[in-house]
């Protein structure tokens, strides 16, 4: 079944979403860079829109973190963060935080506390501070070095939160900050891994991780990691090699996965896409894999998977122009 929904907004410069993400019944949505809004899931997957939160600065494809009533943004280039409060959904506040000389490379919202990993302008300095979280009082509070980092290539896009413990995942390793003094957070150990790509981590059950491949070139698409005892042990690599993860859905112990798969149709920059299932309740095994009736074009951000959802005994997939389709579960 393939729907057309009010989820686009024609008078947008932009024409289609680029950031589409759903949390405690609520999706979020970004079209135009400057412009977060908020819808509200209903029954028999109904979208009802809330409100259109101004963001002051663009963000483009940023990263994110849900924590209680808090969305973190981050900008994918630049000096800025955002910091949305929506526990009241009716005047959600926006606190917009720049650093003037230098780059915010990773940025977690933990323990009370804001950790940011900075780089400056000229240098490649990269270090980790800390401070207590912006708010509407307090917008700019007092920002301390706690861990120099000197590794070029430690930019860290995603992070994970897991007991006292922030997983910063890098290009080729994930860091591990221990925050169990969160005015002073303490490096535990960097571990490399080769392959590993940009990725968005998952926390499983057991003292497992999953981290896959989420931007728009070809790595390995799924690692599986053990991270008990602050440490961390890859157990599998190369699942959906060469294929790029568009969203997933974990539902007790079984990973629904959209992928792109990067071989060419007929020698044209045209992909299939697939969703998998995937059983992560000891090594990953792959239950099934079905081809999807989308196809992405190189280049035609419209025809970007940018969402999946699963309500209603349906799988929802959502396309950057605003096309939904629905498959059976």
């Amino acid at each position: 079944m393939i729907t057309n929904s009010n989820i686009i907004d024609f008078n947008s410069k932009r024409k289609y979403l680029h950031f589409v993400k759903n949390y405690k019944n609520l999706l979020f949505t970004i079209q135009e860079d400057t412009i977060l809004t908020i819808w509200k899931i209903e029954d028999s997957f109904q979208l009802k829109k809330v409100v259109k939160v101004p963001l002051a600065e663009r963000f483009y494809e940023p990263n994110f973190q849900f924590i209680d009533d808090t969305l973190l943004l981050r900008g994918n280039r630049g000096n800025r963060i955002a910091i949305i409060d929506f526990q009241d959904l009716d005047s959600p506040t926006v606190i917009i935080k720049e650093r003037e000389m230098g780059y915010i490379k990773g940025a977690c919202i933990a323990k009370g506390k804001l950790y940011t990993q900075i780089s400056s302008i000229y240098n490649k300095d990269y270090r980790f501070e800390v401070s207590d979280i912006p708010t509407t009082d307090n917008t700019d509070p007092i920002s301390k070095i706690v861990i120099p980092d000197t590794d070029e290539e430690s930019s860290a896009f995603y992070s994970l939160v897991f007991n006292e413990t922030i997983y910063w995942v890098n290009q080729d390793s994930i860091f591990l900050m221990d925050i169990s003094e969160p005015d002073s957070p303490k490096s535990i150990v960097t571990k490399k891994i080769v392959d590993l790509g940009i990725g968005y981590p998952i926390l499983l059950s057991d003292n497992k991780m999953i981290v896959f491949e989420i931007a728009g070139d070809v790595r390995i698409g799924l690692n599986y990691l053990d991270i008990a005892s602050n440490s961390v042990k890859r157990k599998e690599k190369g699942l959906f090699k060469n294929h790029c993860i568009r969203g997933w859905q974990l539902i007790e112990e079984k990973l629904y996965i959209v992928h792109l798969d990067f071989k060419k149709i007929n020698n044209e920059r045209k992909y299939k896409t697939y969703l998998s299932c995937v059983d992560v309740s000891s090594n990953l095994v792959i239950n099934f894999t079905k081809e999807l009736p989308i196809i992405e074009v190189y280049g035609e951000d419209n025809t970007r998977i940018v969402w999946y959802y699963i309500s209603n005994n349906k799988h929802i997939f959502l396309q950057g122009n605003g096309t939904f389709y629905e498959l059976p579960f």
